[in-house]
């Protein structure tokens, strides 16, 4: 296991990859001596990455049986999106009644073109991490650390879900009129219909995942 990360998140990611793309499937027992063998590492950057998946959802653990991989449950992501939904509205709230400075003004506007040009282009990879930089700006100038916590942590295993997923390329005209949608509400200083703008844009690309996978996963 070369490169910069620490083992830990090197093998978490590998593992999480498999888990996501169906290499590992779910109830498969993840042993602790047999990755450790694999990965040419101690057991202990395992023991920390398979913490880490337990922490996210990802496995949990059985009596006398050991750490087991999760049943991915379209419920649960459902559930997940409709709570980061819920908070980035008010994120936003907050964001206007804040105020952004000019300079700010400026950065959300310039995410909303780069994406719109990336878009035109269909450069998916570029589009969805300025999305993520999209979303990230806001939250991180709603003025709460706690709020701005629970958010990354949710989005985060939500991007991990779905970051093989078709949605960006057959959805993305939607998505760029909703980010206009956010953009025109905060410019107009208007808190309710900036907050409803996100929730509604939060909302729409849960329904279009969920429609995606519900071929693959049950909604239990």
């Amino acid at each position: 296991m070369k490169g910069k990360k620490p083992l830990r998140e090197a093998i978490y990611d590998r593992l999480l990859d498999d888990i996501v793309n169906g290499r590992i499937n779910p109830g498969q027992k993840l042993l602790e001596v047999e990755l450790a063998k694999q990965f040419r590492v101690s057991r202990t950057p395992v023991r920390e990455a398979i913490i880490q998946l337990e922490k996210e959802g990802f496995i949990f653990h059985k009596k006398n049986t050991g750490a087991l991989v999760r049943n991915i449950s379209l419920k649960e992501i459902s559930e997940t999106f409709e709570i980061i939904a819920l908070l980035e509205a008010f994120a936003v709230e907050k964001v206007v009644q804040i105020g952004l400075s000019l300079e700010d003004r400026s950065k959300m506007l310039l995410f909303v073109e780069e994406m719109e040009e990336e878009s035109k282009e269909r450069k998916y990879k570029e589009y969805m991490k300025s999305n993520i930089e999209y979303h990230k700006f806001f939250n991180e100038r709603c003025g709460s650390q706690t709020l701005l916590k629970v958010i990354v942590e949710l989005r985060r295993k939500v991007h991990r879900l779905i970051f093989w997923g078709a949605t960006v390329p057959k959805y993305l005209d939607c998505y760029l009129i909703s980010h206009r949608k956010i953009c025109d509400a905060i410019q107009a200083g208007n808190p309710v219909a900036a907050g409803a703008a996100m929730k509604a844009h939060v909302e729409e690309h849960k329904n279009f995942v969920l429609d995606e996978m519900s071929g693959m996963f049950s909604y239990i």
